[in-house]
């Protein structure tokens, strides 16, 4: 286990991922020399019982507490820099959280800011070519019943549907000269 520990805290202290902190590798230095520490004196205990200095738990125990409060260092130490990187992953998460719902919202007012003006636009615009044709439609079926009296609307805003209701209104005037025309021959001729 100690083996484990100290390798573990040694790669730490490598740190080739860069997810340490100064402070981080500092404490984790410390760490390090805690529990190379308490590994010291517990070699020491084994070596002082082995030469027969120690010949109790009692005393083998007090011989070791300062190796194990040396570990007792490197455990607080690491529990307490979890602890601290748990908050902190639990913050970075929150503002995530709070980063995506705002703009999962702002996506969702997009989406439907898009859908109100694609179904005004889908609308408006139908209405604004079919009018001038529907304009256009009735002014020509009333030129082919006659009724030359009715002008064409000249201005139907869209620039194309203007130039084609200007040239039905010439018609319908030229139609009604042409008439007219006939009308006065026909009045000549009748009364010669």
């Amino acid at each position: 286990t100690y083996n484990k520990l100290s390798d573990q805290l040694q790669s730490m202290r490598n740190d080739r991922t860069g997810v340490w902190s100064a402070a981080d590798l500092a404490n984790i230095k410390a760490w390090s020399e805690s529990l190379r520490a308490y590994g010291e004196g517990f070699e020491q205990v084994i070596e002082d019982v082995n030469r027969g200095l120690l010949t109790n738990t009692l005393s083998a125990n007090a011989a070791i507490q300062d190796g194990k409060n040396a570990f007792r260092v490197m455990l607080d130490g690491t529990a307490a820099a979890s602890a601290q990187k748990l908050v902190a992953a639990q913050q970075a998460e929150q503002t995530i959280l709070v980063s995506s719902t705002r703009l999962n919202q702002i996506l969702v007012g997009l989406l439907v800011l898009s859908l109100v003006l694609i179904l005004l636009v889908m609308n408006i615009v139908p209405r604004a070519i079919i009018r001038p044709i529907q304009t256009l439609s009735k002014a020509a079926e009333d030129m082919s019943k006659g009724e030359l009296e009715k002008s064409v609307p000249t201005e139907l805003s869209i620039r194309d549907f203007d130039s084609l209701a200007q040239t039905l209104e010439r018609l319908r005037i030229s139609q009604k000269t042409l008439m007219a025309r006939y009308s006065r021959k026909a009045e000549t001729k009748s009364a010669a």
